[in-house]
């Protein structure tokens, strides 16, 4: 039993760090690596990749590299139309059946949890949540669990989307506005808010990833600034481990805790205590000089490398 949670939770770990960016698309994977940063052996750590590789969240390549699968233009279009069916009969069917006040009473409870979070990946999980308490208002179970199959991937883009500026106070405005109107019972105004949000997220996660042309392109360069992924593979270990272990509480680590920062995803602190050789940096340039689009170390972090290398 132990053995079967101990390989479950480090499915989880390897899958919350997928979707909260910690190993962005297009980053590498390798299963030593996992095992020292998870702190156990290396078997549930194959067993999570392979279990995520038929999910479809890494790929196996060359060589057996594991990639953490790239976001194109194809599964932009596909999640952003599927969500539009869902939500859209969801609310349809809210506003002719249900009970839109009670409803819009439990929506307007999670937007005020919303507004109190500084966390943008707390508060993309949240949003969500708001989005969620009007699908399973149907109490359609099929439905329900559907969403919760797509759930996951919708975060991950949400969360790209959120880190646009001004856009946590856009998405407050937005969800206010279906709010309004679940309160007012006009449906008209409700399929208006909810179409113009959905309208809002995908074009502010098209102006952080990059529109393409080609649907089948990769949309999201590797080692983008604005989800900090070089403070992260700096502080993976023992943030990780303390997530394994429970103690992460209130955005904090030990690592935090001792040197006055707050993990909420700000830049990079001086650190002379921070290691001298980056698997992430080596696995970045490699692409680099694969011709594939990748910012250098100095452009994510604003200082170049030997800023932090031991003196």
């Amino acid at each position: 039993m132990e053995e079967k949670n101990l390989s479950v939770k480090v499915y989880e770990s390897i899958k919350t760090l997928l979707i909260s960016l910690r190993f962005p698309p297009g980053s590498y994977l390798k299963e030593r690596e996992l095992a020292n940063i998870l702190g156990v052996s290396r078997t549930p750590i194959r067993e999570a990749l392979q279990r995520l590789d038929h999910e479809g969240w890494v790929s196996v390549g060359e060589g057996k590299k594991i990639q953490v699968r790239q976001v194109t233009m194809t599964d932009i279009n596909e999640i952003f139309h599927i969500r539009s069916l869902i939500e859209h009969f969801s609310l349809s069917w809210l506003m002719d059946h249900g009970q839109p006040r009670v409803i819009a009473g439990m929506a307007d409870a999670c937007l005020s949890s919303m507004t109190s979070l500084e966390d943008r990946f707390a508060f993309t999980r949240m949003d969500l949540q708001f989005h969620s308490i009007i699908i399973k208002s149907m109490g359609y179970e099929r439905i329900v669990r559907f969403w919760k199959t797509i759930h996951e991937e919708i975060v991950r883009l949400s969360y790209m989307a959120v880190q646009g500026p001004d856009r946590v106070e856009r998405i407050i405005e937005e969800h206010s506005a279906i709010v309004d109107a679940l309160w007012n019972r006009d449906k008209s105004a409700a399929l208006s808010a909810l179409n113009k949000h959905l309208h809002n997220t995908k074009i502010a996660l098209l102006d952080k990833l990059g529109k393409t042309d080609n649907s089948n392109e990769a949309t999201l360069p590797l080692g983008t600034s604005d989800f900090r992924i070089l403070e992260t593979a700096l502080l993976e270990t023992e943030i990780v481990k303390e997530l394994i272990r429970g103690e992460v509480t209130d955005g904090w680590t030990s690592h935090h805790r001792k040197s006055g920062q707050r993990n909420r995803g700000g830049n990079l602190e001086e650190d002379e205590s921070l290691p001298d050789e980056i698997e992430a940096i080596r696995e970045a340039e490699e692409a680099r000089a694969r011709g594939e689009r990748f910012s250098s170390f100095e452009e994510v972090v604003g200082k170049p490398i030997e800023h932090y290398r031991k003196k």
